[in-house]
């Protein structure tokens, strides 16, 4: 399966600006980050460019669509180190939709964000510190100190507790109750990217291309997933509960996770920073060339078989050409 049969193929051409995060919003469309503050929404079904957010003067990092029932999204990155809310509601018709809220304390760039229970949310970076909010308030709760380098990532685990990581090579693991830490990890490599699987494993990718699957309650590493060369950027469960990864390496990967195999490779035509799974259960890749990949699959037959890919590159202005 590399590479996969091409159904459709589409480019634009006006963006050369790399992809450094991508989400599904609730109302299903696609919402990219890249520098100088330029973030994007997109749809799914077109790719046309249907409003731009504003607020950000720097690279995007990190974005976080809330499941509130709401069509909002957070948004963080360099440059001003905010955080950002974003009402996609309004972010239709090429406009240009401004921060609904921002949330100041971080003294470098953000790049993770993770909503939490009770109206909360998590941010996280490279003044290797973490940051509880009140999302409507903006209050902020705690401040988490305990590495000691950039934090990369972050994963809610279950109702009561946080799991980050990042260069220090350690997974720390916080009760979101009280924010105390309850456990360091050690990892034989710098922490890139983190997901929780439905069974509950955490996932962690590091620099050096490999994958762990840990335990968290029992501190230990229950796997491995090898086969990159490069860092892992980006992780994403799909709707057959196999697993995606993208990496430096310029592929994604999908891997059964219980038979600890890689059943897929797509190789696109520059490294690979982020991805995440759409509303139609495709998988959204970001490139660093401006790419967004939009790889669907034959849920039908059970199959980790790619049947199609869609390639758009990303512009800050205009829609699919």
């Amino acid at each position: 399966m590399d590479p996969p049969s091409p159904a459709t193929v589409r480019l634009l051409r006006r963006h050369n600006r790399a992809i450094y995060c991508i989400a599904a919003a609730h109302d299903g469309r696609l919402v990219i980050g890249s520098h100088d503050g330029v973030m994007l929404v997109l749809s799914l079904a077109t790719g046309a460019v249907e409003a731009t957010l504003a607020g950000h003067t720097g690279t995007q990092w990190a974005l976080c669509p809330l499941t509130d029932g709401t069509n909002r999204l957070l948004s963080g990155g360099d440059g001003d180190c905010a955080v950002r809310l974003h009402d996609l509601d309004v972010a239709h018709g090429g406009a240009r939709a401004e921060t609904t809220r921002e949330y100041r304390g971080h003294d470098d760039a953000v790049r993770a964000i993770i909503e939490l229970p009770d109206g909360r949310f998590a941010s996280a970076g490279d003044d290797a510190a973490m940051r509880i909010w009140v999302l409507e308030s903006g209050a902020r709760l705690a401040t988490l100190r305990g590495h000691t380098g950039n934090i990369y990532a972050l994963a809610v685990v279950n109702d009561d507790t946080l799991v980050s990581g990042g260069d220090d090579e350690t997974l720390r693991v916080w009760d979101t109750r009280t924010y105390a830490a309850v456990a360091t990890i050690e990892t034989p490599a710098r922490v890139t990217a983190l997901l929780r699987l439905t069974d509950g494993t955490l996932v962690s990718g590091h620099s050096g291309g490999v994958v762990r699957l840990s335990d968290w309650r029992r501190r230990e590493v229950v796997g491995e997933l090898c086969g990159r060369t490069d860092n892992v950027r980006g992780l994403a469960q799909l709707p057959d509960a196999r697993l995606a990864s993208a990496s430096d390496d310029k592929t994604v990967r999908i891997w059964d996770v219980a038979a600890r195999a890689c059943v897929g490779v797509v190789t696109a035509p520059s490294p690979l920073h982020c991805c995440c799974v759409t509303a139609d259960g495709g998988l959204a890749v970001g490139c660093g060339d401006g790419r967004v990949l939009v790889l669907g699959f034959a849920w039908a037959r059970r199959s980790a078989a790619v049947v199609g890919w869609v390639a758009v590159r990303a512009a800050a202005y205009g829609a699919w050409a």
